[in-house]
């Protein structure tokens, strides 16, 4: 994939977002961030993209987010997403704090990409980014 990538963080945890941010500058990741603290403001987003001039052919969007959301939980929001024509195709990451096997299923069933545990390890990471084929590895160096 040779497209610049923007993450849409959706987590209504600061302290996990800010750890999140800190572990990808870390690792030299060095694409956007925007995080949205509820599902809503992350599908209220790509609704925008997708009327606005955000929508550039050389980006792509890659959702990753948190099931426990305020106003819209990630598994709704993955539903939303996968129910569109315009967002269906959008890679989607689920973070998570658990193993919880329904949720787990759920999420698969429901389209989602990777699910990775909190916190985030790089190589589960770039894993999961190599699999999706969201950027080519290793990832560009700040």
């Amino acid at each position: 994939m040779d497209k610049d990538v923007t993450i849409i963080l959706g987590d209504s945890d600061r302290g996990h977002s800010v750890l999140f941010k800190r572990h990808l500058q870390q690792w030299g990741f060095k694409y956007p961030i925007l995080r949205f603290s509820d599902g809503q403001g992350v599908l209220d987003f790509l609704h925008w993209a997708r009327e606005g001039d955000c929508r550039i052919s050389d980006r792509m969007y890659l959702v990753m987010m948190t099931l426990s959301m305020l106003l819209m939980g990630g598994l709704d929001v993955l539903k939303a997403m996968k129910q569109d024509p315009d967002f269906k195709n959008m890679p989607v990451i689920i973070l998570t704090n658990t193993k919880d096997e329904k949720n787990t299923a759920d999420c698969l069933d429901a389209g989602c990409d990777a699910i990775l545990e909190k916190p985030l390890e790089k190589e589960a990471f770039t894993r999961a980014l190599a699999n999706i084929g969201v950027i080519k590895m290793p990832f560009p160096i700040a």
